[in-house]
């Protein structure tokens, strides 16, 4: 069920017993509440307070970073001439209005071949794996879309990596791509992992801002900017109950949130 926040608390927690041995632990977060990150600290500290229940510490207090004129600046040239909609072929039509298209989840494994080649190309170039994921991410929208300058939406939390706050503290970062004639994947490679450490340095202006600085026409069935997004999640959820044999199982909503 769609949550109504005039009404109702952000978090659901719903135990549902299936034998006197056998439960379902359901955990709904509405984005307003907790971003994925913090959702992996959320379960943590389930996992601790039902080992030994305790009075947790006062959150840190946080306060959004001062935003330039000049980071609003970097944001709007970097995105000027605005990337065209991707037009990738899909064999679902976009639905009219304002409601949720359809998606599913595919789940793959490339092997340790693929895995170790990433790593040494990454090492060859200085970069890193999720530069090399990025970049091939970039070169496939490219390809099947047929354009040579699009934009990809990254979400980058603003705290640092070692905070424990809970809340929504993910922004969505529209990295550009542009592909000139004769480019090599190397050279795509370069581009992209230097232009999404800039973009990185400027993670907390607010994608709003940064949609009103660069304006333009929008459609209420599209995400502002960028059609796709890209995430890379290398921590896997932690969730332990002492006594407890637990077993994590795959709940998707049944929507897609991008193309």
């Amino acid at each position: 069920l769609p949550f109504d926040l005039t009404s109702d608390a952000p978090v659901r927690l719903t135990l549902v017993r299936l034998t006197a041995t056998e439960h379902v632990l359901l955990l709904v977060v509405h984005r307003v509440a907790a971003d994925e990150r913090s959702a992996l600290v959320l379960l943590g500290q389930l996992s601790d307070q039902y080992t030994v229940p305790h009075r947790l510490p006062a959150g840190p207090d946080i306060r959004p970073a001062d935003v330039t004129d000049d980071d609003r600046a970097w944001w709007r040239d970097t995105l000027t001439p605005t990337p065209g909609r991707l037009g990738l072929p899909t064999d679902i039509y976009r639905p009219a209005g304002n409601a949720v298209p359809t998606g599913a989840v595919l789940h793959f494994d490339w092997g340790a071949g693929l895995a170790n080649a990433v790593a040494e190309l990454a090492a060859a170039t200085g970069t890193n794996p999720i530069g090399v994921l990025f970049a091939a991410y970039l070169a496939l929208l490219a390809r099947y879309a047929g354009e040579d300058r699009i934009c990809v939406g990254v979400p980058a939390s603003v705290l640092p990596a070692v905070s424990t706050a809970i809340g929504p503290w993910e922004n969505l970062l529209a990295i550009t791509a542009d592909f000139p004639a004769g480019q090599t994947f190397r050279e795509l490679l370069a581009a992209s992992y230097a232009h999404a450490a800039e973009a990185l340095r400027r993670r907390h202006v607010p994608f709003a801002d940064v949609v009103a600085a660069v304006g333009g026409d929008r459609d209420p069935r599209r995400n502002p900017l960028c059609d796709t997004i890209f995430r890379y999640d290398d921590e896997a959820a932690s969730f332990s109950l002492t006594g407890v044999r637990v077993e994590p199982e795959f709940v998707h909503h049944g929507g897609a949130d991008a193309d």
